[in-house]
């Protein structure tokens, strides 16, 4: 066994939030998760893998099922625990840690906080804001050379800026879309 803590995949959140908003069986899950609008652009996920992480987050405590008898065959139908909505809160209050996981991570955070409302999705944005300012002060606090002293070393920092640059606009962007588009709860 790895020495390392395994980490939750953005897709076991997602899972999380569609429990939570009904309690349902693998497959009714699988189909959902198909037809969740901008989820189902970012994951295209086996049905043999869905089945898998609901079993992990069931050994975890995330879910608890039941076995429905009277349907055939009989099906487990998965229940979202008190410990998996507060993991579920957790997850949707943090930013992401890295910018190379925006592209899954938070817009998956950012496409359910939505779907709790205006403040919920705010409040994300904002606390990304404040981590992406924290990475531009620590990009631009280490030692970096000029590009005519190691070009190489300037790519990969002129790119990291560059990227946390478009970051920060984007964001800066979904705010005032969120602000326009979404009613106030």
């Amino acid at each position: 066994m790895s020495p390392r803590k395994t980490s939750r995949l953005t897709v076991e959140h997602v899972l999380l939030y569609l429990i939570g908003q009904k309690p349902m069986h693998g497959y009714e899950l699988y189909q959902a998760l198909c037809a969740m609008e901008g989820i189902s652009l970012v994951w295209n996920i086996k049905q043999a893998m869905l089945y898998a992480i609901l079993e992990k987050l069931e050994a975890r405590g995330d879910l608890r099922s039941e076995l429905q008898d009277e349907a055939y065959p009989p099906r487990k139908i998965f229940h979202l625990t008190d410990f998996g909505k507060s993991s579920l809160q957790n997850w949707l209050a943090s930013p992401v840690r890295r910018a190379r996981d925006f592209r899954q991570e938070f817009l998956a955070k950012l496409i359910i906080a939505r779907r709790y409302g205006k403040q919920q999705a705010l409040d994300l944005i904002r606390t990304q804001e404040q981590a992406c300012e924290t990475w531009r002060q620590e990009l631009n606090a280490a030692p970096h050379p000029p590009q005519e002293e190691n070009f190489d070393t300037w790519l990969v920092y002129s790119y990291r800026i560059q990227r946390l640059e478009m970051i920060m606009e984007w964001l800066k962007k979904c705010r005032e879309e969120v602000i326009r588009a979404l009613p106030s709860t």
